[in-house]
């Protein structure tokens, strides 16, 4: 979660999660994941993680190649388990104060 702590809307952290057999962002990159796919019509599973208490959305690999080819650019990666895209999407602190109050709700 170090990378959330740090991200200051900049970039879009992707983990695999077995738990899910999806891939999975949180916080910021979440926020920033959903916001990027919304602006295509694209609408991700939204959630609250208790384990990491912060917001999550679920991405499906269809999803994470239109956030690869659309918007982003690829920055890392571990094939497979991890991507770090940089976002170009002002970040809004205050909507995504207010998406994760909803959310945690």
């Amino acid at each position: 979660m170090k990378n959330e702590v740090m991200n200051d809307g900049g970039s879009i952290h992707i983990y695999f999660a077995n738990k899910y057999n999806e891939f999975v962002a949180f916080g910021i990159s979440a926020f920033q994941a959903m916001k990027t796919l919304k602006a295509k019509e694209i609408e991700l599973t939204q959630d609250y993680s208790t384990e990491f208490q912060m917001p999550m959305v679920i991405i499906s690999k269809r999803q994470l190649d239109e956030l690869k080819y659309g918007g982003v650019t690829l920055k890392g990666t571990i094939e497979g388990q991890y991507y770090h895209l940089q976002s170009f999407i002002m970040m809004n602190e205050e909507a995504y104060d207010a998406w994760a109050q909803f959310l945690r709700a």
